[in-house]
């Protein structure tokens, strides 16, 4: 009587032959890196482990992926919102990479000066955009959270403050 081979068995037989290249093996572990970083970022902010624990976890990962540590500090700084408080963020920047919280914070209040800048702006043209469909009135209110050329105006804005903030992790400077 023939063997039943399970669906593991079959993926096995038709796998057995390949081989991943180095390129490969470097991608999966920048991958299973990242992964790991951002579930830290998120169990900190969640409360769920300390600046220390992240630490501990960082240190214990160089030895096997030793990219983890700037994975953890692009996953933290990606979570920066010049419009939010970023007091957990710049928290762990400096429990964890022993990072001065000083310069990133002005980077930040110049980051949201910017942005609080150019929303007027953007608000007053979403109304005239309103009010030549024909929508006008007391009653309407331009809704910036729906506006795509805002969006895209803060996700830029964001991205820029981000390259700030790792010019001067990676310096320990600020630029203009």
């Amino acid at each position: 009587m023939a063997k039943i081979k399970s669906t593991l068995d079959l993926v096995m037989e038709k796998t057995k032959n390949l081989t991943m290249t180095d390129a490969d093996k470097k991608r999966l572990r920048i991958k299973q890196g990242t992964d790991k970083a951002r579930a830290w970022v998120t169990g900190y902010i969640d409360g769920k482990i300390t600046a220390a624990e992240m630490r501990r976890n960082l240190d214990a990962n160089r030895v096997t992926l030793p990219e983890i540590g700037d994975i953890l500090k692009r996953e933290l700084v990606q979570r920066v919102r010049p419009e939010h408080d970023n007091t957990l963020i710049l928290h762990a920047l400096e429990r964890v990479f022993d990072i001065s919280a000083k310069p990133l914070e002005e980077l930040i209040a110049s980051g949201r000066t910017y942005l609080d800048a150019n929303r007027q702006e953007y608000l007053e043209q979403l109304g005239s955009d309103l009010k030549k469909d024909g929508i006008y009135g007391t009653s309407v209110v331009p809704n910036l959270d729906q506006s795509r050329q805002w969006q895209d105006f803060n996700q830029e804005a964001r991205e820029d403050l981000a390259r700030k903030i790792n010019e001067v992790i990676d310096t320990g400077t600020s630029s203009p």
